[in-house]
């Protein structure tokens, strides 16, 4: 028992990741903020809509969760939580301006 809990590590304190061009800041394993050419954004940030997608342009909204991109997939990676909306829509960096 005592070899198995030996053999777990802890995750670093902080890292940064390369992922599909945009760069991941984690600390302890846990995705706060993300990078993507020269717009950063992290969790709990107030962003407006461009208007896009989904929200209405001028909207305010919260991002509540910043996800890791994986091969083959759209990089809508933020999780944001729109003003009067019933829950978070994915989201991508060129959907959002930054407060």
């Amino acid at each position: 028992m005592e070899e198995a809990q030996t053999a777990r590590s802890e995750p670093p304190a902080e890292e940064q990741v390369e992922s599909y061009g945009i760069t991941l800041q984690k600390k302890y394993g846990v995705i706060v903020a993300a990078t993507q050419g020269a717009s950063t954004i992290k969790i709990g940030q107030k962003v407006v809509s461009n208007g896009r997608f989904k929200a209405p342009r001028g909207a305010w909204g919260l991002v509540v969760n910043i996800r890791e991109p994986f091969k083959n997939c759209s990089t809508d990676i933020l999780e944001v939580w729109w003003e009067n909306a019933r829950g978070p829509t994915a989201m991508k960096f060129k959907d959002l301006e930054f407060s």
